[in-house]
């Protein structure tokens, strides 16, 4: 079974987004998965050249019978119903689908929801100033005094190694509900940072002293070691400390938890200004602080489930909808107000690609329960259905 990483480098190598680094990790996982990896290019080619001729009957039946061979599995209500091999070919089917202009086979097209005035991804910059940064850009990243500091290329920021400074400078990064972002900082440690997302960081670190940044919001942290200046995430009421690791925290207002999730090395967590004991995470482990019992738990999870968003996948696995609300919400920078209090009480195991569109995604949780929904501009109001068995 190809995991969800590898399952999403192939989908980018397939659609020409895939970058070097990607490409040489598919190109050694495919070395020893000739076969499988073969049919996923081939199935690809076939669904491809059916849409590209015209032929969107030919490409859907193609797509299904792809799907088909691929699993046995017996459909289950509220478990997992969406299968990880019909994701992927689901999410090429819509790309190409939707470049025909076939929203008609489909039901009606995303673009009911409107964009927002206010969602624009933000630099602020330490004189104050604020930039608006175009994920279709590229461009010199200055300091106040014009000196250049890094660059941005398309949706990801780099900055540059320089000199030490006397006193930090920071910047402030801001990426609203409906999209992410990444950063190189100076340090060579990697940000992903998730819809939603407010990052304070300096632009050089201090030749002494912890590598300190704030967050509110959630990211993906690839930090560089140095032994010498430890890597300090504030997330508001706990800090995370770490010297070379990957780690997930996810820090949203209006959850009750700071969810601090260990992929690789050890992270320290502790309250912020407690001199209480810390918990030392070993990878696979979450640290769940509650925010308002101020209590924190250690448990062993699946850290997929918590990380896989910096992938372009949702990812649900015994989740209820009430919390698959929230995370949707975020996604596409929408509100959903559910007024079928059933609903918010069924769990599901699921997973959805970037490229999938809200109704899209809607219309498969209503084929397992069924509802209606209204769109208003950013507003999706579910209901009771009309008839219930």
């Amino acid at each position: 079974m190809i995991n969800k990483k590898i399952e999403s480098l192939i989908f980018k190598y397939l659609n020409d987004t895939a970058d070097k680094d990607e490409l040489r990790i598919l190109s050694d996982w495919a070395k020893e998965n000739e076969d499988e990896f073969a049919e996923y290019v081939r199935m690809n080619t076939l669904i491809r050249g059916s849409f590209e001729l015209g032929d969107v009957k030919k490409g859907k039946d193609a797509l299904i019978a792809a799907v088909k061979r691929k699993s046995t599995e017996s459909y289950r209500k509220r478990t997992t119903f969406f299968l990880r091999y019909a994701a992927l070919f689901i999410a090429i089917f819509g790309l190409l689908f939707l470049y025909k202009n076939s929203v008609s086979e489909i039901g009606p097209s995303v673009r009911t929801i409107s964009n927002s005035t206010d969602d624009s991804i933000t630099l602020k910059l330490g004189n104050g100033e604020v930039k608006v940064i175009s994920a279709q850009s590229n461009g010199e990243i200055l300091t106040q005094s014009g000196k250049v500091i890094g660059m941005q290329n398309g949706n990801k920021l780099l900055y540059e190694d320089t000199q030490a400074p006397k006193k930090l400078d920071y910047n402030e990064l801001t990426v609203p509900y409906g999209k992410m972002f990444e950063l190189v900082l100076s340090d060579k440690t990697k940000v992903y940072l998730n819809a939603g997302s407010t990052f304070r960081y300096p632009v050089t670190f201090m030749e002494q002293g912890p590598r300190e940044v704030f967050l509110t919001g959630e990211a993906y942290f690839s930090v560089t070691k140095d032994e010498k200046k430890p890597f300090v995430v504030n997330a508001g009421q706990i800090d995370i400390e770490v010297l070379g690791t990957e780690f997930n925290v996810s820090i949203y207002p209006e959850d009750t938890a700071i969810n601090t999730v260990l992929v690789e090395g050890a992270v320290k967590v502790s309250r912020s200004g407690d001199t209480g004991p810390s918990h030392l995470l070993n990878p696979n482990q979450m640290a769940a602080y509650n925010k308002e019992k101020h209590i924190m738990n250690v448990s062993e999870v699946d850290t997929d489930i918590y990380t896989a968003w910096k992938d372009g996948i949702l990812l649900f696995r015994g989740t209820p909808f009430s919390n698959i609300k929230k995370k949707l919400e975020r996604h596409f920078n929408v509100s959903i107000i559910n007024n079928y209090d059933f609903l918010d009480t069924q769990v599901y195991t699921a997973s959805f690609y970037r490229e999938e569109n809200i109704e899209q995604i809607l219309k498969v949780f209503q084929e397992d329960t069924p509802f209606e929904y209204q769109i208003d501009n950013n507003m999706i109001v579910i209901s009771k259905p009309l008839f219930v068995n």
